[in-house]
């Protein structure tokens, strides 16, 4: 408190402030500890789901699926970082997958208004396509799996070439494995 005080005072020249100064010093526990102690659901459980293209074009699959993994007890802890790890996996699946667009079309600022109204064009058209979402929990070991799979060409991970931080697209696998 002495420390957070001193550039205050400093600042005041030494006369008193007009009005209170409150300060509050808050010891917090890491999250990931609350993670860990957190009870979960005893039963091990698998959700499954296949999106088509009247599924796909909804745009709220995502939501629900994370619904379905985060209704069991001790699962909404994880909620965010599923969200954007579903989320990111979902959409690598869509764009790039099913619908087949390259990201390099966003190398320039217009080029992303280019990439989403083709995603729009090709979402709205679609008539054939599948992603499969899966989540496996083990509670024994509080290990959920999660798979997106979709009908695509596919890809080699090792093939995708580190993420540039010069570019504003190509740093989704990156996030993925930070997470």
């Amino acid at each position: 408190v002495a420390e957070l005080l001193k550039p205050v005072r400093d600042f005041t020249g030494g006369s008193g402030p007009h009005d209170d100064i409150t300060l509050t010093i808050y010891t917090c526990t890491d999250l990931s500890s609350l993670k860990r102690d957190n009870p979960v659901t005893p039963i091990p459980f698998s959700v499954a789901s296949n999106l088509g293209p009247d599924e796909l074009r909804q745009g709220d699959a995502v939501q629900h699926f994370i619904d379905l993994i985060c209704s069991q007890l001790g699962l909404s802890w994880v909620r965010s970082d599923l969200s954007t790890i579903i989320t990111e996996l979902y959409s690598n699946a869509l764009e790039h997958g099913v619908l087949g667009i390259d990201s390099s079309i966003k190398q320039f600022s217009e080029g992303f208004i280019e990439y989403y109204t083709l995603r729009a064009r090709r979402l709205a058209s679609l008539r054939s396509g599948l992603i499969t979402l899966n989540a496996n929990f083990e509670p024994k070991t509080r290990t959920l799996t999660i798979s997106v799979k979709d009908s695509g060409n596919g890809f080699k991970l090792e093939d995708i070439p580190d993420a540039n931080t010069e570019i504003a697209y190509g740093r989704g696998i990156m996030m993925l494995k930070e997470l």
